[in-house]
């Protein structure tokens, strides 16, 4: 023991003494010495160390201090199991280990990201448990399964991202410091080391405008509800669904600093909002002599204005900002801001020397700090990042959906291939994993593969769909692209405890239909009312991308494997999740047939068609109450424990319901209503189908010759959510017996369908 601790511990002299402290930190971090450190310095940090011996092994205690923590929350029973080292890095990419050592598990990292990652590999592929975000995983092996032959892996990737601007309010608007403390440990789990961290700007922003003369008022004119902070900080709109109070702005300041707090044990460096010159309407009011734009309008709101980086008072404002972040939060590596986000007019901006502006104030107020730009739609153009630092400048590449992607002139800057999984929380589980990856790794082994720098998830409502997230994650640690087929066919076996061979043969259905595409057929349960619905979302669709008889055939197959997995957790979310798809299709395929008996003004077939459509969406009803992750009351109810008076409970449940229908409705032709559409109990039968029951009672009396009044769908919206009371529904409606009724009543309508071959390019 004595002469293991003496080797190690002049290995370590003589790498100081031979010029290669740097080497040496990596494999020994309790040194915590940087290359000019003196030696003195690093053996005061030695007389520090807490170290143990066990079973021969040296056991260095401090080593990642945060992983003892993981482990713990994670898995209790097992946290004396573990044992945890460092390892180097190999050509600066980080590196993990696992193997077994004196039935114990060694978990090596480079960094306390890859050392996590490592963990839940063990988990995943030796344990057969998969910590997710939809479903608690299955139980714990009754011993520590051996590790037969050492895993070494190295990512060649720099970062592993994760978060949307949408995510915090699509799912996070009302957490509490539970649900995060559980995220976060996921975060850590799936080898997370740079995320998007926006919770407690709003005191900020309060701080900075109190030192511009704006009264307390007029502060919370400008910061928006809960539910819309993400659009605020983005640049598309202030103050709406607002004013929140002091005690929310305090209680989120607490907040942060507890999730900032964790992020650090944890490893994980945030990315805080910069500022990019978004400023309230109002400030013109206060500076009539600044340089001050108006950009516009997004959608039906007006954008806040944009102060002119190149006037005097951009500098001092900046300075402010950057000044109260760190007294709340400290500072960061990483700050992001894009300016004209989702459009946004240019007229008479310099944006060339805005850019540059904008970062040098950055540069100013945090030395050394990297602004993270998000590539999406025609931003960031070519005329902003001409006037940036390229080495203080980092892309997120929001994959195929911006002009990053057709423009070689700006690959050249480093950036993050990123995908968006995701759009407003959907429950619509989709994705074209097989393109991403090629799309991925063609990148990686491109031209331009020295640049990319990393690889990242920006779903704009987490919580859902969980393939999409275990495989993204665990693609940053492949050097080349994992066998799909081979991947998905062991993919039950960690999703549910146990190989299977019909939930493997389930899962190769579900990876080519819903996971082989761009686009999805949404829900038309969800849709506004109308005889011509071709899509719910303004830029989505209802039209099939493969054929509904294929995934039910999926839902079948899993449904077969119930007698396995009937009390696994993860596996019932998954037969809900995928059945309530199906649903979807026989309801698409319903109302086309109810639409087609109207036209041809067949009352009696109508009024049979549309009773079979209102039964199809109480199923979906009954069969989402199976799952609390399905459930508007779950969601209500978040949005209540947050507040702290009935006043600001009444004004956060408006939030949380807007979000989710009229999203900040101001006219009948909004283009963001329904975006965040949800199929969940209590949407289902309290919102989507009442409005359907209205439109169907319209076209029966047109069709009896009643000349009926045409349904006001928005001010019934809108009445809905300012007087809904939701309460709490039963969630414990049995699984396999509800899936069981709603396979045998979708069967038919699916099978019989001439439907089933229309295919959406």
């Amino acid at each position: 023991m004595k002469a293991t601790y003496f080797i190690k511990y002049s290995l370590a002299i003589l790498l100081i003494f031979n010029g290669e402290i740097g080497k040496c930190v990596q494999n020994y971090p309790f040194f915590n010495v940087k290359k000019n450190d003196a030696i003195g310095d690093s053996m005061a940090s030695y007389s520090q160390m807490n170290r143990s011996f066990s079973d021969n092994t040296f056991i260095l205690k401090n080593i990642y201090p945060g992983m003892k923590g993981l482990i713990k929350r994670t898995v209790p029973a097992w946290t004396d199991k573990f044992i945890i080292d460092s390892i180097a890095k190999e050509n600066d990419k980080d590196v993990f280990e696992i193997e077994s050592e004196n039935n114990k598990i060694v978990l090596r990292g480079s960094s306390i990201t890859a050392c996590s990652y490592a963990f839940n590999w063990y988990l995943k592929y030796y344990c057969f448990v998969d910590i997710s975000q939809a479903g608690k995983p299955a139980s714990l092996p009754l011993s520590l399964p051996e590790v037969k032959e050492k895993i070494h892996r190295v990512s060649p990737f720099q970062y592993r991202y994760y978060f949307n601007y949408c995510t915090f309010n699509y799912t996070m608007a009302f957490w509490s410091w539970e649900q995060w403390q559980k995220e976060l440990d996921w975060m850590a789990l799936n080898g997370v080391n740079l995320a998007l961290s926006t919770v407690g700007t709003e005191a900020v922003w309060q701080n900075t405008l109190r030192r511009f003369n704006f009264s307390e008022s007029e502060i919370f004119d400008f910061i928006p509800g809960p539910a819309f902070q993400a659009w605020w900080l983005m640049g598309n709109l202030e103050g709406y669904d607002g004013p929140v109070t002091q005690k929310y702005i305090d209680k989120r300041v607490e907040l942060q600093k507890k999730i900032l707090a964790r992020m650090n044990e944890l490893g994980i460096q945030p990315l805080f909002q910069g500022f990019y010159g978004i400023v309230p309407n109002k400030l013109k009011q206060k500076y009539p002599n600044a340089v001050i734009y108006s950009t516009g309008d997004w959608h039906s709101f007006r954008r806040p204005d944009i102060l002119n980086p190149l006037d005097l008072l951009f500098d001092n404002m900046a300075g402010v900002y950057y000044d109260e972040y760190k007294k709340l939060f400290g500072r960061a590596d990483f700050y992001g801001g894009d300016p004209f986000h989702e459009g946004g007019s240019t007229n008479g901006i310099d944006v060339t020397k805005s850019a540059a502006k904008i970062q040098t104030a950055m540069q100013k107020a945090c030395p050394g700090s990297t602004w993270v730009l998000m590539a999406w739609q025609e931003n960031p153009s070519e005329r902003l990042l001409a006037g940036v630092n390229k080495n203080q400048t980092l892309i997120l590449n929001l994959g195929n959906n911006s002009v990053w992607a057709k423009t070689k002139e700006l690959s050249d800057f480093n950036s993050i291939y990123c995908d968006v999984n995701n759009y407003g929380a959907n429950t619509v589980p989709y994705g074209n994993i097989e393109g991403v990856t090629v799309d991925l790794y063609n990148k990686l082994n491109g031209p331009y593969k020295n640049n990319l720098k990393g690889i990242g998830l920006m779903p704009e409502g987490n919580r859902l769909d969980p393939l999409t997230f275990d495989y993204f994650f665990e693609l940053a640690w492949h050097q080349q692209p994992p066998d799909l087929k081979k991947w998905i066919t062991n993919y039950p076996a960690i999703r549910y405890g146990k190989p299977n061979e019909t939930a493997s043969e389930a899962w190769q259905v579900f990876i080519n239909t819903i996971y082989k595409s761009d686009g999805c057929s949404q829900p038309v349960f969800c849709a506004r009312p109308s005889l011509t619905v071709d899509r719910v979302v303004t830029w989505g669709t209802t039209k099939m991308f493969y054929k509904a008889s294929d995934l039910l055939k999926g839902c079948q197959l899993l449904f077969k494997c119930a007698n396995d997995f009937k009390n696994i957790d993860t596996y019932l979310y998954d037969l809900v999740d995928f059945t309530h798809l199906s649903v979807s299709h026989a309801g698409l395929i319903t109302y086309n047939t109810m639409v087609k008996a109207y036209h041809q003004r067949d009352l009696k077939s109508f009024i049979q068609i549309s009773d079979q459509f209102i039964k199809l969406m109480n199923l979906q009803n009954r069969l989402m109450a199976c799952r609390s992750e399905f459930s508007l009351a779950s969601w209500v109810d978040d949005a209540r424990k947050q507040a702290s008076t009935p006043e600001e409970q009444k004004l956060f449940v408006r939030n949380a319901l807007d979000l989710i229908t009229l999203w900040g409705d101001e006219s009948k032709e909004s283009l963001t209503h329904d975006y965040s559409y949800r199929e969940w109990t209590g949407m289902m039968d309290g919102f989507y189908l009442p409005r359907w029951q209205m439109f169907i009672t319209y076209l029966e009396n047109d069709l009896q010759g009643k000349q009926p009044n045409p349904v006001d769908f928005y001010n019934w919206e809108k009445n809905w959510i300012n007087t809904a009371n939701i309460r709490s529904e039963n969630t414990n409606n049995s699984v396999i017996e509800t899936v069981k009724e709603t396979l045998e009543m979708i069967a038919p309508i699916i099978q019989e369908s001439a439907n089933d071959f229309q295919i959406s390019n």
